[in-house]
C-alpha cells in the first residue's frame, strides 16, 4: 500500500506538470518571459564550471535603477530559477521581482541537470556520465562558478545569497569545506535549511528511504530523474479536466507538510507546470541517504566505491563545525515535514558561530513549499529578507 501511495504521489506531480487547462499566461512562460512580462529586462548568462558543465544564470535588470548590489537566489531540488518568479501575478510575492524593484541586482542560478542547465563542454545529456552528480558537485563546482562569475561581472567583492532547501544544502557544504567564501557571502539567508532529514514526518519520504531496491537503482543508475514526454501528454489528455487536483495536492502535502490556507489553489497549474524541472538519480539518492544516516555527509557509494573515492569505507561528513561565517540567517517553518524543526535544531547545535537571524515563521502549519508558493510569503518572509539585506548593504 505504501509503495502504491508513493507512485500515486509522483503521478500527481506529473499531472500538474503537463496540464494545459489553465488560461493563466504564466503557465507556459519561460524564466526569461516571466521576467519580461513584469516589465524587467532579462539577461541570460552561461557559466562554465571547473568540471565543464555549462550552467544558465538568469539576471533581472530593472530599467529604472542604476547599479545595484548583487543578490544570488538558488532554487531547491527538482526546481529552477522560476522558483522565485511564479508565486503570484505581477511583482506580487515573487522574491526575484521584489528585490529587483528595490534596485538590487538579482541573479537566479540553475543547478546542473535542470531544464536550463543541460549542457557540458564534452558530454551530451544523453550520456549517462552527464548525470553522475548530486549536491556534492553542485556545492563543490556550481556555487563557486556562479559566485565568481557574478563578482567578476559586477565588480563587487561580496554578494548576498538566498537559498531554498537544496540551495541551503549546497551553501552549507561550500562554507564548511571552503571557508574563504565566508568573507564573500554576506549574508547567507537559508530558507527551509536542509543538512539532515532525520526527523522528517513524511511517511512517503521514509518509505522511499526504506526501499533498498529504489535506493540501489538510483545510486547505480546514472541518469536523469524524469519520465518521458509521451507519458506527460497521456496524463494531460486523460485527467486534465478531472477533479483530481485537490486529491493530488493533499498527496503532495504528505511530503511537504499540510498547509491548505497558504496554498493559492488558483495557481496550482502554474506551479506544477514548472516543477519538477529536472535533476539526477544521484541527487535523489543522496537525499534519501540522509534520511537513514542522520548525517550531513557526501554521497555513499558502498564500501568499495567509498574507498576508491574518499580513501575510506564510509562517506566523509561535511564539517559544519568548521563554518566560521557569522552572517547566516535561518528561516524555517513549524509545519515543514522535510526541514523539520528538530533537524534545524540539530543544525544549530553543530554550528559553532552565532546566527544573524533565527526565525521560525509564526504560522503553525507553514510547510516546505510555503517558502516558494505561500499567499503570505511577502508578509512573513520577503519583508524580513529585505530588512536583512538593507542592513548589510547600509541602505
Amino acid at each position: 500500500m505504501d509503495l502504491r501511495l508513493c507512485l500515486f504521489c509522483l503521478f500527481c506531480i506529473l499531472l500538474f506538470h503537463i496540464s494545459t487547462c489553465s488560461d493563466d499566461p504564466d503557465l507556459n512562460r519561460s524564466a526569461v518571459e516571466l521576467i519580461e512580462s513584469r516589465g524587467f529586462i532579462a539577461q541570460v548568462h552561461t557559466v562554465t564550471t571547473e568540471d565543464n558543465y555549462q550552467l544558465t544564470v538568469h539576471r533581472i535588470v530593472n530599467p529604472l535603477c542604476s547599479k545595484g548590489e548583487p543578490v544570488l537566489l538558488q532554487h531547491g531540488l527538482l526546481s529552477s530559477s522560476v522558483d522565485f518568479l511564479i508565486n503570484s501575478p505581477g511583482v506580487g510575492n515573487n522574491l526575484g521581482f521584489v528585490l529587483s524593484s528595490l534596485c538590487y541586482d538579482v541573479w537566479l542560478s540553475n543547478s546542473r541537470g535542470n531544464v536550463y542547465s543541460m549542457d557540458h563542454l564534452h558530454l551530451s545529456s544523453n550520456d549517462e556520465n552527464f548525470w553522475k552528480f548530486s549536491f556534492d558537485e553542485m556545492s563543490k563546482y556550481d556555487l563557486p562558478a556562479f559566485i565568481n562569475y557574478i563578482l567578476k561581472t559586477t565588480g563587487y567583492k561580496k554578494l548576498s545569497y538566498i537559498g531554498f532547501s537544496q540551495g541551503t544544502t549546497q551553501m552549507f557544504g561550500l562554507l564548511s569545506t571552503n571557508t574563504s567564501y565566508s568573507s564573500i557571502i554576506k549574508p547567507f539567508i537559508a530558507l527551509a535549511p536542509v543538512t539532515t532529514i532525520s526527523y522528517t514526518k513524511s511517511a512517503l519520504v521514509r518509505v522511499a528511504s526504506d526501499t533498498p531496491m529504489l535506493k540501489d537503482y538510483l545510486r547505480s543508475k546514472g541518469g536523469p530523474f524524469v519520465i518521458s514526454d509521451s507519458t506527460f501528454q497521456f496524463i494531460a489528455r486523460t485527467f486534465c479536466h478531472s477533479k483530481i487536483d485537490l486529491v493530488c495536492l493533499n498527496i503532495i502535502f504528505l511530503i511537504t507538510g499540510y498547509d491548505v490556507r497558504e496554498m493559492n489553489q488558483t495557481r496550482l497549474q502554474v506551479y506544477f507546470k514548472h516543477t519538477p524541472a529536472g535533476t539526477s538519480n544521484w541527487a535523489i539518492a543522496h537525499y534519501l541517504q540522509m534520511v537513514k544516516s542522520g548525517r550531513f555527509c557526501k554521497m555513499d557509494f558502498g564500501k568499495e566505491g567509498n574507498l576508491a573515492r574518499y580513501g575510506q569505507t564510509f562517506p566523509p561528513d561535511y564539517p559544519i563545525d568548521m563554518i566560521d561565517s557569522q552572517d547566516i540567517a535561518l528561516f524555517y517553518g513549524l509545519g515543514d515535514w522535510l526541514a523539520d524543526r528538530k533537524d534545524v535544531e540539530l543544525l544549530k547545535s553543530r554550528l559553532k558561530v552565532p546566527l544573524k537571524d533565527d526565525y521560525a515563521i509564526p504560522v503553525d502549519n507553514w510547510n516546505h513549499i510555503d517558502f516558494i508558493y505561500a499567499k503570505d510569503l511577502g508578509k512573513y518572509v520577503n519583508t524580513r529578507i529585505v530588512n536583512i539585506l538593507n542592513e548589510y548593504w547600509l541602505r
